[in-house]
């Protein structure tokens, strides 16, 4: 487990991952960040973070790097530019798949699917081994949220598996 060393206060931050496929969907993932936001997590967007006459590339450099959490906003739009190394999101996908080759074993980059299906159409090829969390829906399912924020709220966290007693199970 990797040790949380960009926590500020005690916060763990998360850098959120997405295509601008609309300026609908640009909404909808301020919104996801701003809901994170208000219940605990430090998150970084492009929207908030990014000023005019930044770095792009640096930004997205030193942020993912630096994030205890990546959160990655899958749909169709994103994955053929992940797959295919295309604009921004192509550019972060060379970042994150060489911080997963340089440590396979990791949970820091999380798929959250918008829209598309859990198959190669809506996820990138690189992140299709992940467990995510499906918001797909207006309003999303709220259990699903709930492991998402479980996860980017408290990093070790980890849910409870019932006892064994040694027996099998009747």
């Amino acid at each position: 487990q990797k040790e949380i060393t960009n926590k500020v206060d005690g916060i763990p931050t998360a850098f959120i991952s997405y295509s601008w496929d609309s300026d609908d969907h640009k909404l909808w993932v301020r919104k996801l960040a701003e809901r994170l936001r208000s219940q605990g997590v430090k998150v970084i967007l492009d929207q908030w973070d990014l000023k005019v006459g930044g770095d792009r590339t640096h930004f997205m450099e030193s942020r993912i790097d630096s994030s205890d959490f990546v959160i990655i906003v899958c749909t169709p739009t994103y994955a053929a530019k992940a797959n295919n190394r295309e604009g921004g999101v192509g550019y972060e996908a060379m970042i994150i798949t060489s911080q997963v080759a340089r440590r396979t074993l990791q949970d820091k980059f999380i798929p959250v699917l918008r829209s598309g299906a859990w198959d190669d159409s809506a996820i990138p090829i690189w992140l299709q081994s992940k467990i995510g969390a499906d918001l797909r829906g207006n309003p999303y399912d709220q259990k699903q949220y709930d492991t998402l924020i479980l996860v980017a709220s408290s990093p070790t966290t980890k849910t409870a598996s019932p006892s064994w007693n040694g027996s099998p199970a009747d």
